[in-house]
């Protein structure tokens, strides 16, 4: 039986696609588009995805920390969770693992920033991590 982890999607520079209006990036893809991404992923553990955000990194405040904290935090007393991993914008990654989310992952857990959009190696990765996996056992590369 695989193992169920959970992964909160926050928004940040993974989940982004250029808005054809402003020309500029947002984000845009879900938890779920981006997971799909990912060949292979499946095999490592069963997912629980949580579309928490579509945030750009310094649209993560204090107060959206601490609600993402409490989140992770009533997923991580579910003892059918083995862990969770976060997905987050680069920019306020260190104040939500400090002050906020990285306090409730106590279990097993991890955040996961990217400054490339769907960078899919580190998304399996990251996952791996959360399901208790060696790097060895998944063959990640970040050669992409």
């Amino acid at each position: 039986m695989k193992r169920q982890i959970a992964i909160f999607f926050t928004g940040g520079t993974i989940s982004m696609r250029v808005d054809p209006r402003s020309g500029g990036p947002v984000p845009a893809l879900s938890g779920e588009e981006i997971v799909a991404q990912v060949p292979g992923l499946d095999e490592i553990a069963d997912f629980k995805i949580i579309n928490f955000a579509k945030l750009p990194g310094p649209h993560i405040t204090p107060p959206k920390m601490l609600e993402l904290a409490r989140a992770v935090a009533g997923m991580l007393a579910d003892p059918h969770i083995a862990g969770a991993v976060v997905t987050h914008g680069t920019d306020t990654l260190e104040e939500t693992a400090n002050e906020g989310a990285g306090r409730q992952l106590k279990r097993m857990g991890v955040i996961l920033g990217s400054m490339v959009p769907s960078h899919k190696a580190r998304i399996k990765l990251m996952a791996a991590l959360g399901a208790g996996w060696s790097v060895e056992k998944i063959g990640a590369s970040f050669e992409e």
